[in-house]
């Protein structure tokens, strides 16, 4: 029960990163999409609860380490912490740490770091990232081209 669980979840998030205004840029090569990895790519928000998100510079990005650290920046702010995940979409994180500067748009920061404590599963469709809590797309994230 809890593997239909998981791959459902999973199935709702490719839905919702397929179906994501954010997606008209993203590039094939001979018909082909080309996924970027989960770890060792910079993501940069781009959506937060179904509302688009104007990200600058490096701030709001997220950083997966293959052993299981994250690492990453809010406004101001950098985070650090840990992450589990699993083939079948599952992704959780640990409570994060962080510096603590008050930052101009505190308020976008709070929400940044409070809803990475609630993903769940996570789905990669080429260069966009979605992170989803109880099925439901919280975060979507493009791989930031260096």
């Amino acid at each position: 029960m809890k593997i239909i669980k998981i791959v459902l979840l999973a199935a709702v998030a490719v839905m919702a990163v397929s179906c994501c205004s954010c997606r008209k840029n993203n590039s094939t090569t001979g018909g082909t999409r080309h996924s970027a990895s989960l770890t060792g790519t910079t993501w940069q928000l781009v959506e937060i609860d179904g509302t688009k998100f104007k990200a600058s510079g490096d701030s709001f990005t997220l950083i997966l380490a293959d052993d299981g650290k994250v690492s990453g920046k809010g406004d101001c702010n950098r985070m650090m912490g840990s992450y589990t995940k699993n083939d079948a979409g599952m992704l959780t994180f640990g409570r994060l740490a962080g510096t603590m500067i008050y930052c101009p748009n505190q308020a976008d920061e709070d929400k940044f770091l409070v809803t990475i404590e609630t993903i769940d599963s996570y789905a990669i469709d080429g260069d966009m990232l979605a992170l989803s809590s109880g099925g439901s797309t919280r975060m979507v994230f493009r791989k930031v081209v260096q």
